[in-house]
């Protein structure tokens, strides 16, 4: 009788199990192959020599008129849709190594050089809840990511690692350009599935440690960098006239300090209105005209102050690195220098002369 069990017991197990591992090993060869191409440089005939599973996919959004081509590779053993009656079975199978994945891996390329590629990878974690899966994609961007700017940002302006806003442990996502480092790119396609095969996956960072652990040292880079003596570095300049599509000089002509002013208020907001006359694009659109913009101070004792409170007093010329965001964020004023708009002018003018 136990003979009989054990038996029952272990052929699932070892079916399962092996499946999962082909199917690691299968995800595996393919993102070392993705992993070598290069956004603007990799040819669709090179990208489809490497990786002949992908199909033109006519789903996703790509225009043929401007010769867009869309490639797609699916391999997937889903459980969406278990009904009540099926949870304890699905769970079940889940200890026995049956687990449920999804993943794709895709390219685009414009005039047959690719242009992006990346893949996405599901696996759920065997509890079948509100949020089981547990999630890691990659996925290059052009020379320019477009983005709002913050303090990381300009810590890895090629490189991002993002968190799920929902669930954070369960989802992570790797985003990189052109001019990426070729370790950040490996990183990002570095998945571990071991876990998959043995354990189950139960966190993101289990799936992808590689870029969980760049992305707690871009912070802590990030973290220092702000609460040194010199926050806000020429070194930044480069990323920023990469990515940002607004760069301008500006003059302050007025700074008027509003709200309260007292120790006791608290929740009170005080904020500084700063009047501001557009002197030069250096990047983005031509067009002078005065602009009110609003500066909050920061809370007592949560960081260093920020050293744009005290150059923008009228009079001064300084570089605005202005984004869509309606926050101010560090160092988006930083002072005019030759140095400086030499730096941006240089790298707007390399970017236009590799712009398709």
């Amino acid at each position: 009788m136990y003979l009989i069990l054990f038996v029952l017991w272990l052929l699932p197990n070892v079916y399962f199990r092996a499946r999962s591992a082909v199917v690691a090993y299968k995800v595996h060869r393919i993102l070392h192959r993705m992993s070598s191409f290069h956004v603007g440089r990799t040819t669709e005939a090179e990208a489809l020599d490497a990786l002949p599973m992908l199909r033109l996919n006519d789903l996703q959004i790509c225009n043929a008129a401007k010769g867009e081509n869309c490639f797609l590779y699916v391999n997937d053993h889903t459980a969406a849709g278990i009904s009540d009656g099926w949870l304890t079975w699905a769970k079940l199978s889940d200890w026995l190594g049956n687990r449920s994945w999804l993943f794709n891996a895709q390219a685009k390329t414009k005039n047959h050089i690719v242009q992006e590629f990346g893949y996405k990878f599901f696996v759920n974690d065997g509890s079948y809840g509100w949020w089981s899966d547990q999630r890691a994609q990659a996925m290059s961007s052009g020379p320019s990511k477009g983005v709002i700017w913050d303090f990381l940002s300009d810590q890895s302006p090629e490189y991002d690692v993002g968190r799920g806003r929902r669930a954070p442990s369960s989802v992570i996502g790797m985003f990189f350009t052109a001019n990426a480092t070729r370790e950040q790119v490996q990183h990002a396609f570095d998945l571990r599935l071991r876990c998959m095969i043995w354990t189950g996956c139960r966190t993101a960072d289990q799936l992808a440690p590689s870029a969980a652990q760049d992305e707690a040292a871009i912070y802590r880079a990030a973290m220092a960098r702000r609460r040194g003596p010199d926050p806000c570095p020429d070194a930044l300049i480069p990323g920023r006239a990469r990515h940002l599509s607004d760069i301008r000089i500006v003059r302050v002509i007025r700074s008027d300090r509003v709200g309260e002013d007292r120790d006791e208020c608290l929740g009170c907001v005080i904020e500084r209105k700063i009047v501001l006359q557009t002197l030069k694009h250096l990047k983005g659109t031509d067009e002078s005209r005065e602009l009110t913009i609003s500066l909050p101070f920061d809370d007592p004792g949560t960081r260093k102050p920020d050293p744009q409170i005290k150059w923008l007093l009228p009079g001064r010329e300084l570089i605005w690195f202005s984004d869509t965001d309606m926050r101010i964020q560090d160092c988006e004023f930083i002072p005019s220098t030759k140095q400086a708009v030499d730096m941006i002018e240089s790298q707007v003018k390399d970017q236009k002369a590799s712009d398709p």
